[in-house]
């Protein structure tokens, strides 16, 4: 059975996936997550987000009532398995660190991290966390 938590980095990698693959980069996808009614609804757990929709449309909907304050067209090519590393991250920054989400990529944008930590995602998260987001 997956947990409460496996859903909702299931969600936000799905969420990624959706606003990335519609043009937007790390840190705008991480921006609309964090700014959007859909977003908040994955990262809080609630039913409709984090069960009910898929996290691409999510995104989608996210992107049709907020679209209009950010640039798409980044050409970003989305990893799935690179953005389920990033989910697990940002999980792991939030429940165990307890960086609040809206201050996990405050100290480094998330386009910044990804460029130099992006490959090593899942082997090193506590140091990656440590030394680039606190």
């Amino acid at each position: 059975m997956i947990s409460d938590q496996e859903l909702i980095n299931e969600k936000v990698a799905g969420f990624f996936l959706g606003a990335m693959r519609m043009g937007y980069d790390y840190d705008d996808a991480w921006s609309l997550l964090l700014s959007s009614k859909q977003g908040q609804g994955i990262l809080n757990n609630e039913y409709a987000y984090s069960v009910h929709f898929q996290g691409t449309d999510s995104a989608r909907k996210a992107n049709m009532e907020l679209g209009t304050n950010y640039n798409t067209g980044t050409g970003i090519e989305p990893d799935i398995r690179q953005l389920e590393l990033l989910a697990d991250l940002i999980d792991i920054a939030h429940n165990r660190f307890g960086i609040e989400y809206k201050d996990i990529f405050k100290k480094t944008s998330l386009n910044d991290f990804m460029d130099t930590c992006g490959y090593v995602l899942g082997n090193y998260d506590d140091k990656l966390i440590k030394g680039y987001l606190i």
